[in-house]
């Protein structure tokens, strides 16, 4: 595995004994994460890496993000080339494919030079990841951007997972306004009913009632031994689209979701 620990982990939809690690550069598994491989040919500053993402049309065709540019490869990481490097400048901290067009990709960014509240960037490339121009009003100035989820279900809506909390836009990111929350690492769609997301916060999990227009705590169950609440990750399990996992320090929690409002059952 990568020595300085796992950033990003993406599995082939295909082939899902495939999986891709993001840590010192691309380590690439065949058999389930038994084993490892390294899969950096021609890549650029592979230790700088920081983003590394699956086309949902295409499993072979990964993008990743470094201080050298935007990279890309079409045959599964055997091999990367340079495709843009209109980034640089920028730390690239979530690289997002819109499911109905993967020739649109948004990309978040802090400028370089700090971590904390330094200018949050949006640019957003209509050709594959070619070419870039800024966009993105209304996001917040400053901090970064989690992780940004796009709804399959109706084109052009995403939500961002931001240091101020959860946004969303109906436009395919030009436009972003706030639905609460102070902070926000994740989020996810219900599968069922795309108008429930939920967010993973410092102080656990939260569920929006699009009715009502507000957020519901939902953190019951998570870490009762040490009162760690803070949810790094969200996700849905694609089989039994009921079933929520929620990642902490602690480990792994899973909750049924249920009622109208999503909220679990116990």
């Amino acid at each position: 595995m990568p020595e300085f620990g796992v950033r990003s982990l993406v599995v082939d939809p295909d082939r899902t004994r495939t999986l891709y690690a993001l840590g010192d550069g691309v380590m690439r598994s065949r058999d389930g994460g038994l084993t490892w491989e390294s899969a950096n040919r021609g890549l650029r500053n592979r230790l700088s890496a920081g983003t590394l993402t699956m086309d949902p049309l295409n499993p072979q065709h990964l993008l990743l993000t470094s201080i050298a540019g935007v990279f890309t490869t079409f045959n599964g990481a055997r091999r990367w080339s340079l495709l843009s490097t209109d980034l640089l400048g920028f730390t690239v901290t979530e690289l997002g494919f819109d499911p109905y067009n993967p020739e649109i990709i948004c990309a978040f960014s802090k400028e370089e030079g700090g971590y904390h509240r330094k200018p949050l960037t949006m640019h957003k490339s209509t050709d594959g990841g070619r070419s870039w121009v800024k966009t993105g009003s209304g996001l917040p100035e400053t901090g970064w951007v989690y992780q940004v989820v796009y709804d399959s279900k109706v084109r052009g809506r995403l939500y961002a997972a931001t240091t101020d909390g959860l946004y969303r836009s109906d436009d395919g990111g030009q436009e972003w306004f706030p639905m609460g929350l102070d902070w926000a690492e994740c989020a996810a769609i219900d599968p069922i009913d795309n108008h429930r997301v939920y967010a993973g916060t410092p102080n656990g999990v939260y569920v929006w009632d699009s009715s009502g227009r507000t957020w519901t705590r939902m953190s019951e169950g998570l870490d009762p031994g040490t009162g760690e609440l803070s949810v790094s990750a969200l996700a849905f399990d694609p089989f039994h689209p009921r079933t929520l996992y929620a990642s902490t320090a602690g480990g792994i929690f899973v909750r049924t979701v249920t009622d109208s409002r999503g909220i679990p059952s116990h």
